[in-house]
């Protein structure tokens, strides 16, 4: 790990375990794997978040990131016995890249790219965040907004993409000293 990164990732793993995460080492790669069960809806709708944090700084490639999430997802997806389509207890499986030295294009446009693939399907959430320790910016696909009721949008944290991503951004705001 990188010093600066892995400072950053250490912070991380006491915030999330501040906050009821179990953490553990990972079984893809030497990353860091936080775990925590809860219910989006008072008693309903549970849920497991599986966060996979990643020191980016020395993997270059452009495609290092899509890879390690893709096996974040097969080793969040090997808890489950159910198929997707039959869930009602879903995993939210979040890869979290930390990185000094700059990111690629490539890899900041797949941390911003919607990831609602298979939506008809179901059965899984799964988002991607970059840190970037020299900008102090955080990369995302920002907030997902459900169509309503004659054609109303709305905002949900019962949705466990905008849940992690009001985490994301307070992680954020305590990393670069906002939120000390």
């Amino acid at each position: 790990m990188t010093d600066s990164a892995g400072r950053w990732i250490e912070r991380i793993k006491a915030f999330l375990g501040d906050r009821g995460y179990a953490i553990s080492e990972s079984p893809i790669g030497t990353s860091v794997l936080a775990i925590k069960h809860g219910h989006s809806f008072g008693p309903f709708l549970p849920y497991t978040d599986f966060f996979f944090i990643h020191d980016l700084s020395t993997m270059r490639a452009p495609t290092t990131f899509e890879a390690l999430h893709g096996q974040a997802r097969l080793a969040a997806e090997a808890q489950y016995r159910l198929p997707r389509a039959l869930r009602y207890h879903i995993p939210n499986t979040v890869s979290i890249g930390v990185s000094v030295g700059g990111l690629s294009a490539e890899t900041i446009e797949f941390a911003q790219r919607d990831k609602r693939d298979n939506t008809y399907i179901g059965g899984e959430k799964n988002s991607t965040y970059l840190f970037d320790v020299e900008t102090q910016q955080l990369y995302s696909q920002g907030i997902e907004i459900t169509p309503a009721r004659y054609g109303a949008r709305v905002v949900t944290t019962v949705n466990p993409t905008n849940r992690t991503h009001e985490l994301m951004e307070e992680i954020l705001r305590m990393l670069v000293g906002q939120g000390d």
